[in-house]
């Protein structure tokens, strides 16, 4: 195809070698895949037979598709590639800044995907204390009323109900305690630096 041959005199970014042949890449994308559970995602990614036929296919399109474009593209590229470069600076430092804010992406790909599940099974876990806890209240209020019966579980039910709201009210009045105190203190600190 001739059209396809055709270069463009535009000097633009990925035109330019860098000191040591290489072209210049993203530094965001470099960044990321840098993290092991990114880089370990993307070899698993390629070694699955189906991960192996996607990148065939959407290497074919390009081939098909995409390549031919790539002249006609470089002319706007030039005139983009300034904002382009400080995108990827940008998205570089945010990415940075996950880093700082959730260190466990910098760790092995095991110890993150362990952590992750013990959050996504926390909900559960704590469903189950709480039946636990509520089933526990209900068989000690029973043995504590006495008797057997309809009038009995009756009794538990609403003695069990009204010891579960003393409970939630204290926990919540404790927190709300605690958060009075912090409010005071910060109040404090405030006013003594005005």
């Amino acid at each position: 195809m001739p059209h396809a041959e055709y270069q463009h005199s535009y000097n633009n970014m990925s035109e330019k070698p860098m000191t040591n042949g290489e072209k210049p890449h993203s530094q965001f994308v470099s960044h990321l895949t840098s993290l092991p559970v990114v880089s370990d995602s993307i070899s698993v990614y390629k070694t699955n037979p189906y991960g192996q036929k996607t990148i065939e296919i959407a290497t074919v399109a390009y081939d098909r598709i995409g390549k031919p474009f790539v002249p006609y593209l470089q002319g706007p590229y030039s005139f983009l590639a300034p904002y382009l470069q400080k995108a990827d600076g940008l998205a570089d430092q945010g990415l940075g800044k996950v880093e700082q804010t959730f260190p466990i992406i910098k760790e092995d790909s095991e110890k993150v995907r362990s952590a992750a599940l013990q959050y996504a099974v926390l909900p559960l876990k704590l469903a189950g204390q709480g039946r636990d806890y509520v089933f526990a209240t209900y068989d000690d209020e029973y043995k504590k009323t006495g008797g057997e019966g309809i009038i009995t579980a009756a009794k538990a039910v609403i003695s069990t109900e009204l010891k579960l709201t003393a409970d939630i009210l204290q926990t919540v009045a404790g927190f709300l305690s605690s958060k009075k105190e912090q409010a005071k203190t910060k109040m404090n600190k405030t006013q003594v630096q005005q």
